[in-house]
């Protein structure tokens, strides 16, 4: 909306209410896909993943249009689409169906003429044909009626009592803290948010990051140089003003929670889910998205003193911030900064030659681009200035989105800039050719294509990466990379670069200090096999010494297993030990689905040894102690310092929380139990066990 702000006649652009969509669809990487390219039409996007709560979306709010699926949970997607033309506010709402199988022109026909349907697509899902089948849609709705005057929320009636013992606890914190000696202090007015961002990043900070400006003090969780969790004192930023504001439900709806809430001394989140006003995982996007609002504000400020501090204690807390560093910086600066803040922040740069940083770890950080700003990036090869590179950004990527992404990259130290014009560099890899894939491919390791390019965090598991080493130490470069020896330059730093961005640290952050020690040993053998085959005299010894028709010896994996497991010479190996907690862990899985408890539990104990930093094992050895025990008070008393010891070393996972949950239900510890069972459904929205739990602890404090 732009209006003159000076006397006279005022040039106003009407702004009308914007569209809203309700996009269903179990697959959260097609929601976010679907979601963020009608944000940029301006279109509201409201998403569920199952019928039920679509439906009961559909009945509480306003929609324009309803993007559906078929194949969904609960009721499935032609139900749902029955169910809402039987609502009077469902007659003439514009529905698109997507099917992921095929379907002949005869049932398509079928569907759209029953259904009422704008259209019937197939997955994978085209964007642009969805927003133009959506545009015409639109284009035959009378106008939407102007935006409401935006009223203040009244933050006094939507703030919870957990949110203002949080403001308490960071100004008491922040006191505390500035008030000692710390190596790592200053301003922000002359070390910008993003390049402390970085700092910490490349340094694998761990500690909390303490920001004051004004009134406003917010503190940043960080665990090997990863921003984890923040908090703050400003009561505007409470999870009901954000669900508010972001119109995932109502203010009356906000101020009747927190009066249950006071009454009932239970948590925001779980009231509402128990309301029907909000669904488990928009509840979980809701905690994301308080998160993300507390942290990127920090990018708006101007100035403001910061002090790290290495002893501060990590919180508890189930949500946590997943993005990378590298993309909080990224998606901080596209929010925060405008074009001539932009400008500044570059200047003096237009002239350097840009190219991608030599060392591995900085060039493949976890970074998500579309194409067209992985277009951006293949340009910095070292031959064009920057200037030369931004003057002409990729079609679909305007000057603003250009010059944010290039400040992030060089922020990060992703990119280098140099007055010197240098080789040409190889620019980020595509997918490796199927035909130059030798046999010996990565266990567990996904399609790259399937993952649209972007990198995916914890990707592998333990076993997959310690079946990895197994089968890559000791082999020669080529094997390392998964390629034959024909392969050309140009595919060898193709499969370096895929494999590179599959096992960066970046990708690991929040595991258990041994998956990071198992992830950092592959990264750097995959790196020191594309060092050797750089060299061309290297390249040909290896391909003299390969024999194709002697296929290579299989990795003696059984035989780790075997070492690792022995009571009399357990292994020293993190990568065999690994391989043999999985397979306990999978034993004693197979022993409670049997009623084996007390076996379930001797195979626990054994994978605890030999993997003590990992909370889900932790976590079944402590509900197999409590069935092998008996299941009573007394079994309770030996399984829950187990369980509370799984809940701090992975606050992040559903199962500590579950099974301590559980444990207290059966011993008639429901004021215990419930909040445990709300955090396993944080954790894992699609948790049955804890949902199922939750709704006989209401029932019976409803009777």
């Amino acid at each position: 909306m732009s209006a003159n702000d000076g006397d006279g006649d005022a040039d106003i652009t009407d702004e009308r209410t914007p569209r809203t969509i309700l996009v269903v669809d179990d697959d959260r990487e097609i929601q976010r896909f679907v979601s963020e390219r009608f944000e940029r039409e301006g279109w509201r996007v409201i998403s569920e993943r199952d019928g039920d709560w679509a439906l009961r979306s559909f009945e509480r709010r306003h929609f324009d249009a309803v993007v559906l699926d078929i194949l969904i949970p609960v009721i499935n997607g032609f139900q749902v689409a029955e169910r809402i033309r039987d609502l009077p506010q469902g007659k003439s709402v514009g529905i698109v169906m997507l099917t992921g199988i095929y379907r002949g022109p005869r049932h398509r026909a079928e569907a759209i003429a029953q259904y009422g349907l704008i259209d019937y697509l197939d997955k994978p899902v085209d964007s642009e044909r969805l927003v133009e089948l959506l545009r015409a849609h639109f284009a035959g709705l009378p106008a939407s009626a102007p935006a409401a005057p935006a009223k203040p929320l009244r933050t006094g009636e939507l703030v919870d009592e957990r949110q203002r013992q949080e403001k308490r606890d960071v100004e008491r914190d922040s006191r505390a803290a500035t008030d000692e000696e710390s190596d790592l202090r200053g301003n922000l007015k002359r070390l910008s948010f993003p390049r402390l961002l970085a700092r910490l990043h490349q340094e694998k900070r761990s500690g909390g990051l303490f920001l004051l400006r004004d009134k406003i003090k917010k503190i940043i969780y960080f665990s090997a140089g990863h921003p984890t969790f923040i908090k703050s004192n400003v009561l505007d930023e409470c999870l009901g003003r954000v669900l508010v504001r972001e119109r995932m439900i109502t203010e009356g709806e906000c101020e009747e929670s927190v009066r249950r809430m006071k009454q009932q001394k239970r948590q925001q989140g779980s009231v509402l889910i128990e309301m029907g006003v909000i669904s488990p995982h928009n509840l979980r996007f809701g905690l994301e998205l308080q998160l993300q609002v507390k942290l990127f504000d920090i990018f708006d400020w101007p100035e403001g003193e910061y002090v790290f501090r290495d002893d501060v204690q990590m919180p508890g807390d189930v949500i946590g911030l997943e993005m990378s560093a590298a993309q909080i910086v990224l998606e901080g600066i596209r929010r925060a900064y405008h074009h001539d803040r932009l400008s500044a922040a570059l200047r003096g740069s237009y002239e350097q030659y840009a190219a991608l940083a030599a060392e591995p770890e900085r060039r493949f950080q976890d970074l998500d681009l579309s194409a067209a700003e992985r277009e951006l990036v293949r340009l910095m090869d070292g031959t064009r200035t920057l200037g030369q590179v931004l003057e002409a950004p990729p079609p679909g990527l305007d000057a603003h989105g250009a010059m944010a992404l290039t400040l992030a990259l060089e922020s990060m130290g992703i990119i280098t800039l140099t007055p010197q014009r240098g080789r040409r560099v190889t620019s980020p890899p595509e997918a490796v050719p199927e035909e130059m894939l030798g046999g010996d491919t990565i266990p567990g390791m996904r399609s790259f294509e399937a993952s649209g390019g972007t990198a995916m965090a914890n990707a592998y598991s333990d076993a997959d990466l310690a079946a990895l080493l197994a089968d890559k130490r000791g082999r020669d470069a080529f094997h390392v990379l998964a390629i034959e020896p024909s392969a050309t330059d140009g595919d060898i730093e193709r499969a370096y670069g895929h494999l590179l961005r599959e096992l960066h640290p970046d990708r690991f952050r929040g595991r258990p200090e041994g998956t990071m020690a198992l992830a950092k040993e592959a990264f750097e053998l995959v790196a020191s096999a594309h060092r050797e085959l750089l060299d061309p005299r290297q390249r040909k010894r290896l391909r003299a010494a390969r024999r194709p028709s002697e296929p290579a010896p299989l990795p003696p994996v059984g035989q780790m297993i075997d070492d690792a497991t022995s009571p009399t010479t357990p292994s020293s190996d993190p990568a065999a030990r690994a391989l043999a907690a999985d397979k306990l862990y999978h034993e004693a899985e197979l022993h409670l689905g049997t009623r084996l408890y007390d076996q379930a539990e001797l195979a626990l104990v054994h994978a605890v040894e030999l993997r003590p930093d990992m909370g889900l094992y932790h976590a079944l050895l402590g509900w197999a102690t409590f069935c092998a025990r008996g299941a009573n008070q007394r079994a309770a008393e030996s399984a829950l310092p187990i369980l509370e010891a799984a809940c701090e070393l992975s606050p992040v996972l559903e199962q500590p929380h579950l099974y301590r949950g559980l444990v207290y239900a059966a011993i008639d510890r429901a004021d215990l139990a419930e909040p445990e069972l709300e955090k396993a459904v944080q954790c894992n929205p699609d948790s049955a066990d804890a949902l199922r739990e939750l709704r006989l602890i209401h029932m019976k404090r409803s009777r």
